[in-house]
């Protein structure tokens, strides 16, 4: 059998050259923004564990400030929670928990989407009077 060779540049493999190239145009930033809200912060969501039917699931969001790009904690209150749309019916799931586990950034776990039901599920954030889907899920 042949010998596999890897093709190098300076004694190192290119793939990590492709990966650092990767890095540096943005194409494996950790999340994008999804929305805008009106205290001019970009929100950007990345599922931990999930999303699941008939499982928990974990994310963590984050608020970026557009200007400065620092991660910033909005000033208004903050609220996470499950919603289930079924045609004219609509009801929310059970309780989650958030934790501000650093500035701007919040971890939510126990985010349970029954199966079952015929619908969307979707995951929303109220900020202040600010009501923002951030994902949604046909069922």
């Amino acid at each position: 059998m042949g010998k596999i060779t890897t093709l190098k540049y300076w004694g190192v493999p290119m793939k990590f050259f492709a990966i650092f190239f990767l890095l540096l145009s943005g194409a494996l930033t950790a999340s994008e923004c999804v929305h805008q809200t009106n205290e001019r912060l970009c929100v950007s969501l990345e599922w931990v564990e999930g999303p699941y039917l008939n499982a928990y699931s974990k994310n963590i969001v984050t608020f970026q400030d557009i200007d400065t790009k620092e991660l910033k904690t909005p000033a208004s209150a903050v609220k996470f929670y499950g919603w289930m749309k079924m045609g004219s019916h609509e009801h929310g799931t059970r309780p989650l928990k958030t934790i501000l586990i650093k500035e701007g950034a919040f971890e939510n776990s126990q985010i349970y989407f029954m199966g079952g039901m015929m619908g969307t599920w979707e995951f929303k954030l109220k900020v202040g009077d600010e009501d923002i889907v951030l994902f949604s899920m046909n069922t």
